[in-house]
């Protein structure tokens, strides 16, 4: 685990998790392409990882990703409450796609 490492700060863990339910609210939203929420997660990644984090470092380092995890903590309540946890699981994707469908008069 990154974690015990220290190439990752403890403040990364409420962020990730933050992280898997506007992921995850993504996908399903979309219907199930995978393609919004790939682009999201790389504008993410290079926006906040590879422009802002660079800009840091040390306390300051630390403090920025505790920030962003508060940022996406933010975004993941909000998605929890505006969508609700019918939107937050697959299982009401599939029963829809597996309900029966209706056989024409004629086969």
């Amino acid at each position: 685990p990154l974690f015990l490492t220290g190439d990752i700060e403890l403040p990364d863990i409420p962020l990730i998790f933050a992280g898997y339910i506007v992921y995850a609210w993504l996908f399903n939203g979309s219907g199930g392409i995978v393609v919004v929420t790939m682009i999201t997660h790389a504008m993410n990644n290079t926006i906040s990882g590879n422009f802002f984090s660079p800009m840091f470092q040390g306390a300051y380092s630390v403090r920025q990703s505790a920030l962003l995890a508060v940022l996406w903590s933010v975004a993941a309540v909000i998605v929890i409450a505006l969508a609700g946890p019918a939107r937050l699981t697959r299982r009401s994707m599939e029963g829809a796609e597996m309900a029966p469908q209706p056989v024409p008069a004629g086969d």
